[in-house]
């Protein structure tokens, strides 16, 4: 029998309640309409749906428990619409649920209970919303999402992230972008060992506490880009063992502890660094962009970090570096250092236009 009905793009305003009541759907469209409000009972027989879609609509409200009979959905897309506050009763009963959308709404509440059924949600995105720290505090309601793996608060007007942010112990992606975070909690990430990617760029972050990341060993792409870091410690990254890729482009960076260089980042193929005004006694007016080759062999690897700083004290006259490639000319203004240096490393150099005297770069 019937198990998909697509109605999207039919510019419904309204359902007739009993429209799917003889139907046993897997799958029902619902998007891309003019619907502004659901019936009640319009989902009361369908009791083998896993995946529903009524996001692109001009819901404002959702009166009562319509979702209450969907034991078996699996996939609500409810983003793109104007709801402004998420009740308690709305999604009770979806206990099988795994993935969630209310991004681009204009949520700026989450009632204390509302998640309370959602013991199986592993993705939640709440983006593009109205969450403030000042007027409410989102994450208070997601304690009780034990196994949420996935969340997007992305694109919020977040000002800081408080002590009771408890997250899932299985947490692997959180962003956090495109707010307005100057401050957070030190235990902010505490609970979330196995967390893999963390979004914080786009933010006002002048300082971050040297302990937040300490528990986060599986961490593999960490963006701080677009903030207003005065300062990198390297206390910050020194249990990063997994990381991947790190951005820090776009602050305003001006001193770098000199202990960097003692850090190790196995896992490292990407930093970005653009954008900065790093000042650093080691350094000369340029700054090295060096990129991992890929699918070259490990061995013979060197820490160029601390290779550079002591070439730049002249202790050091031959090293070799297999495994990197050069991407830009070395500007003509640098010192006869940087370009004793750039010759020795055949690496090349771009030179900003802003003065940045920074490279770093670490690597087993």
């Amino acid at each position: 029998g019937l198990k998909f009905l697509n109605l999207a793009s039919n510019y419904f305003l309204i359902l007739p309640e009993d429209l799917i009541a003889n139907l046993d759907l897997d799958e029902v469209n619902l998007e891309l309409n003019d619907l502004v409000r659901i019936p009640q009972n319009f989902f009361k027989n369908s009791i083998n749906l896993t995946k529903l879609k009524i996001n692109s609509n001009r819901l404002n409200i959702i009166q009562g428990s319509p979702f209450s009979t969907l034991e078996n959905l699996l996939i609500l897309h409810l983003h793109n619409n104007t709801l402004p506050i998420v009740m308690n009763s709305l999604f009770s009963n979806l206990t099988s649920l795994e993935e969630l959308r209310l991004d681009n709404n204009k949520i700026g509440n989450i009632e204390t209970n509302a998640f309370d059924d959602l013991d199986g949600l592993k993705r939640l995105n709440l983006s593009h919303n109205n969450f403030a720290s000042e007027t409410s505090n989102p994450h208070m309601n997601l304690k009780e999402l034990e196994f949420l793996e996935e969340l997007d608060l992305s694109h919020n007007s977040i000002h800081f992230i408080k002590e009771d942010f408890e997250m899932s112990a299985y947490m692997k992606k959180l962003f956090l972008n495109n707010n307005k975070i100057y401050r957070i909690h030190p235990n902010t990430f505490e609970t979330m060992e196995i967390l893999e990617i963390l979004m914080l760029n786009h933010n006002q972050l002048k300082f971050l506490p040297i302990e937040i990341f300490t528990n986060n060993f599986n961490l593999k792409e960490l963006n701080l880009s677009h903030n207003q870091l005065l300062r990198i410690e390297y206390q910050l990254f020194e249990n990063l063992l997994s990381l991947e890729i790190l951005n820090l482009s776009f602050n305003f960076i001006d001193q770098i502890s000199p202990d960097f260089k003692y850090i190790d980042l196995p896992n490292i193929t990407s930093i970005n660094f653009e954008g900065n005004t790093c000042v650093n006694d080691h350094f000369n007016e340029s700054i090295f962009l060096i990129i991992k080759e890929e699918n070259e062999e490990e061995e013979g690897g060197v820490n160029i970090f601390e290779e550079c700083i002591e070439n730049f004290n002249g202790q050091i006259e031959d090293i070799t570096v297999p495994h990197f490639t050069t991407i830009s000319s070395l500007n003509e203004d640098a010192s006869d250092k940087g370009n004793n240096f750039a010759k020795e490393f055949e690496i090349k150099v771009f030179f900003t236009t802003f003065f940045v005297n920074f490279f770093l770069l670490m690597i087993n």
